[in-house]
Parts: C-alpha cells; structure tokens; sequence
C-alpha cells in the first residue's frame, strides 16, 4: 500500500482503514481443494464425470487463488456442475464411477 503525499501528518500507531478495489474483476469457480489431482504454477487438473456419464475425463483448469479448503479456477470447468473429490487421486481418464451426492 503506497500513500500519495499529502497535507497531514501520519504517526505511529494510527488506525486507518482502507478499501482497496482489484483493477479487474474474474469470474472464477470454486471447487474442493481435495478435486485438483495434479498441478504446476497456475495449471492444474481435476476429474469430472463424463457427460455420456459412467467415466471420468480430465479437465485442465486455470488456478487462480488457493484458499485453506478450496481452490478458485477461472477457466476449464464450463459446463461442468460435479467435480470428483473422494478417490480423484486413483482415477484415470476414462475411470468408471457411481457419483454420489
């Protein structure tokens, strides 16, 4: 946080409050920290099921932020409502599964 010069004094033990506002906004999905199965920098993966439904694919997803339990994605889950999380590390492309919900 830089403060722009001005007319008054700052002192040591101030109280400020601030509203900082990002210079663009994102839409991004939040998905269960336990659903990325692989992930380098910003690219990660995670598995879906198939849309013909019994398998799985794996999806590459863009990874925005990662909170204590979830993790922000801003690309790669269009059109995708239900990401894998219990058993998603065992699960290749193609996998067969039961979604529980």
């Amino acid at each position: 946080l830089t403060l722009q010069p001005g007319s008054h004094r700052l002192v040591s033990g101030f109280v400020a409050r601030v509203a900082i506002h990002p210079a663009r906004r994102e839409k991004v999905s939040l998905i269960p920290v336990e659903a990325l199965v692989e992930g380098e920098g910003a690219n990660g993966f995670v598995f879906a099921p198939a849309p013909t439904g019994g398998g799985v694919r794996k999806l590459p997803v863009h990874i925005v932020h990662i909170l204590d339990d979830a993790v922000a994605v801003s690309s790669g889950l269009e059109n995708v409502n239900t990401v894998i999380t219990d058993g998603a590390p065992y699960l290749v492309e193609g996998s067969l599964v039961e979604v529980v919900e």
